[in-house]
This record gives structure tokens, sequence and C-alpha cells, in this order.
């Protein structure tokens, strides 16, 4: 991507919560998950990154040394596997818990002054992009709770990868206030003081929830920061491969048919938009 005007980015989302923020000059990634095992291989063997697979990736979506930081969301394989690998391939900086350090240092891939372990309220700048982070629970249903306490060799059982802190992130750039909510979940009056205009909002396992449960989210989240346009994120199913048709989580996993729903009701009643992205596409911000 060439530089555009004064404020200009673009959004650029590819499968599960992996978003890349990228304004001509600056490139910041959300995650960076790739190699996308199979269901198979991650419920009975072990899952690791697959080089030629994230290379491909980084090619695809021209990601190159303009990347500088690549922001972990939490440490499950489907967020962090990856996220080492694609740092030691653009100079990238890690940026998240204690547990992702430790599956960088399991990698054996990046010097100790490459990764950045972050807490609540952070500001990290990067280029024009100013992100404040926010520490927020992770979803429903955590399979793989707690934290990593040594270097996690790879590969291993996905149930190694430990969620450890959950982390969104508020974007600005020029006029531009647009947040990243990976996880569909809340913590009471955490957003009061953001305002943000769109939000990449976690929708996984929400169609699994309460009637009660998605609106106090949807009232916590986009109703709290007074958002105009939300785009539903990590709601596809992630043991596809790359280049694979897109399509949801299937059942018992989650049940997209009642979040979409539930969704397009709410739109209907607040005003606000829905997007629903396509993969490997630039959502611009002019």
């Amino acid at each position: 991507m060439t530089a555009g005007a004064p404020g200009h980015f673009k959004a650029t989302w590819m499968g599960v919560t992996t978003i890349l923020f990228d304004d001509g000059e600056t490139s910041v990634l959300i995650d960076g998950f790739f190699t996308r095992p199979g269901l198979t291989s991650m419920a009975l063997w072990k899952v690791g990154s697959d080089e030629k697979i994230v290379s491909h990736c980084l090619q695809k979506a021209e990601i190159d040394n303009r990347l500088k930081a690549v922001l972990v969301a939490h440490s499950h394989y489907d967020h962090a596997m990856d996220a080492p690998l694609v740092c030691h391939k653009t100079g990238a900086k890690l940026v998240g818990s204690e547990s992702t350090r430790l599956i960088a240092e399991g990698h054996g891939l990046l010097p100790l002054d490459q990764t950045v372990i972050i807490k609540d309220g952070d500001v990290l700048n990067f280029g024009n992009f100013r992100i404040t982070v926010f520490e927020s629970p992770h979803s429903p249903g955590d399979t793989s709770p707690g934290q990593i306490s040594s270097p996690l060799q790879t590969p291993c059982r996905f149930t190694h990868f430990k969620s450890d802190k959950c982390y969104s992130f508020l974007f600005e750039h020029g006029k531009h206030r647009v947040f990243v909510h990976p996880s569909a979940n809340f913590t009471d009056g955490k957003f009061q003081n953001v305002r943000c205009t769109d939000v990449f909002l976690g929708v996984g396992v929400l169609g699994k929830q309460t009637t009660e449960f998605r609106e106090r989210y949807w009232e916590e989240t986009v109703g709290m920061m007074q958002a105009r346009r939300i785009i539903p994120v990590h709601w596809d199913n992630f043991w596809k491969q790359v280049g694979s048709p897109l399509e949801p989580l299937p059942w018992p996993f989650d049940k997209w048919s009642v979040t979409i729903a539930w969704l397009r009701e709410k739109a209907a009643v607040t005003g606000v938009e829905i997007h629903i992205p396509k993969l490997w596409e630039g959502l611009d911000f002019d």
C-alpha cells in the first residue's frame, strides 16, 4: 500500500482476529494467525507454525518491514501461535502478555528487546498510529485458561497455549478512532470513557449465550462507545485452511445464524451499520 492522504489507512481482515492496519508508511498487525491447523490436527495431535503458509500469507497481504508491531490479543494458539514467526520475518515488535513472550522464547527466534509486555492502560505509538491497551475478559468457555509458566516448545497440544491476559485495542489515527475487541465478553463500565466510530467486534461463541448476555455485551461495547459501525470478527471456521471458502464456525462450537440475526436486529433498532468483512479485502478509513 502506498502512502495516502494524511489520516488515511486501511484495515484488512484475514480471518479470526487477524487484522492489518496500514497507512502506507507504517503497519500494525493484530495476532497474525495464518497456519490454521485443521480440527483433527488440533484435537488429536500437536499444533505449530507452518513457515511456508506464513510466508505465503505475508506476501499476499504485502506485509514487509513496514510492519512495526504484532499485537497479540491473548495467548491461545489461534491468536499467538504464528506471531513470533511473523515478527522474525519482518522485524516487528511482538506485543502481548508474559505468556506471549514465553511462546516467542520457545520459538527461539526473537531477541529479548523485540518483545514488549503490556498492561491495561498502556499507550503505544507506531508511526501515526496511537494505540491504547485495555484488559478485558476472554469470551465464555475458555478452553485453556491460566498462564504459560515456561518457554513453550512447539509443536505442542493446543491446550498448552494458555490464554493469560486478554487485550482490546483502541487505534487512533488522524480523525479516526477504531476499536478492536477480540473476545466476546465485557467488564461492567470498562469502556465508559471510550468513544469510537468503528468496532471490530469479536462475536465468537456469542450465538451460544443467552439473550440477556448478548444484550449486555452490546450495551457495554458498541452502545457505551457510541460506535456507528461494527465489523464482526472471530466468527469464521478457523480450522479451514487459508484459501478455503469462508464459512462460520459449525455447531456445536457456535450458532452463527443466531448471532447474525441478533446483530441485524440490533442494527435496525439502533441505526448502527454492520459491515460483514471479506477475507483479504481492505476497509478504507479516509
